[in-house]
């Protein structure tokens, strides 16, 4: 009688999660002129219905896709980035377009969000101003470069600022920055899911990741300049409800830390964390090994299909990032021994390269 039960809660929730909407958000840097003078932050949320098709969707289109451009992928989701490295970006761009067109049905809006820091209008922007003996200023521009990797938290922010109603999941790329006003803010309306390479291992992020690159080279080839009418403009030709916001002076308190502390994402972090253990925890060289390897295609395949998030392991942090039910896969003897350990200490699920 109890698995009857369950399995009829999990039919009703399978139905409920078919209908519901998703946002997702990535971002990029944008630049301009020689030398790259000028540097503003550029993100998207892309709202995306009917979840579970999508997810399906997304998978087919992109293999079909692929045999059309004669590549032959060996994982499910590149990194827009990623696609350019190996295809060439105009051919990538032209990947990107098409998929896109196969996807446009699933997509209900495209958010798009930027913040520029005219030198005429502001030189210096204060941090740290809830410690009266950290405060700080720095230049403009040296603000905008270091919240650049932070940039999808104000996103997901203004977006909760700009919607009464909120999606079900919002979902964001991994980001590491210090406490702020609109962090605060965007956790008070809704938990976020917060995913380790989430443009390599989430069709969403995916999505957000190529919009947001496609925003910049449409402003591009258009010769326009990034403005809430262009970036609308851009896609004129497109069924995509488009809507362009910037995170402006007026919102500086809200993204600006207000306190030199770390934001704690571990709460949030999509699970299960699948986590990598190279044989030399400590050397990048192994890292990068395994970032290029068959292996890493194979976990990342396999955080798509479990809906996971997927990091290389951190002795310095991840005692306070990894919890019961995550995974942890070693690559070799001295690898096995922390994989044990943290069986032990954490509860995790222990594998090794040969699962997968």
């Amino acid at each position: 009688m109890f698995s009857a039960d369950r399995n009829i809660k999990h039919v009703v929730y399978s139905a409920y999660k078919i209908n519901m909407p998703v946002v997702a958000f990535d971002t990029k840097e944008f630049n301009r002129g020689l030398g790259k003078t000028f540097f503003a932050c550029l993100g998207v949320g892309v709202e995306i219905k009917n979840e579970q098709n999508f997810r399906q969707q997304y998978i087919s289109s992109f293999e079909k896709i692929s045999k059309d451009f004669s590549f032959n992928p060996t994982r499910k989701i590149y990194k827009a980035y990623d696609m350019g490295q190996k295809l060439g970006f105009g051919k990538a761009i032209a990947f990107w377009e098409k998929l896109l067109t196969e996807l446009q049905d699933f997509i209900v809006k495209l958010n798009v969000y930027y913040t520029i820091l005219p030198p005429s209008k502001i030189k210096k922007v204060k941090m740290y101003g809830a410690q009266k003996s950290k405060v700080k200023e720095v230049d403009a521009l040296d603000f905008l470069r270091r919240l650049n990797p932070a940039y999808v938290h104000c996103c997901a922010w203004k977006y909760t600022q700009d919607n009464v109603s909120l999606p079900q999941d919002m979902l964001l790329d991994y980001f590491e920055y210090e406490v702020t006003e609109g962090w605060n803010a965007l956790i008070e309306r809704v938990k976020p899911k917060i995913y380790y390479h989430g443009d390599k291992c989430n069709p969403f992020i995916s999505l957000a990741d190529i919009f947001v690159m496609l925003v910049d080279v449409r402003l591009y080839r258009k010769k326009i300049g990034l403005s809430s009418e262009n970036i609308v403009k851009a896609f004129e030709d497109i069924d995509v409800n488009v809507l362009a916001s910037p995170i402006d002076l007026r919102h500086l308190k809200y993204v600006s830390p207000y306190r030199n502390q770390k934001i704690d994402t571990a709460p949030y972090i999509a699970r299960p964390l699948i986590v990598i253990i190279p044989e030399e925890i400590e050397q990048a060289s192994g890292r990068r090994i395994i970032e290029d390897s068959p292996l890493m295609d194979a976990v990342l395949d396999r955080a798509v299909d479990m809906d996971a998030s997927v990091k290389f392991f951190d002795p310095n942090i991840d005692a306070k990032v990894i919890k019961k039910g995550d995974i942890a896969v070693y690559i070799g003897p001295e690898s096995e021994k922390t994989a044990l350990l943290l069986k032990r200490t954490h509860g995790v699920e222990v594998m090794n390269e040969k699962d997968f």
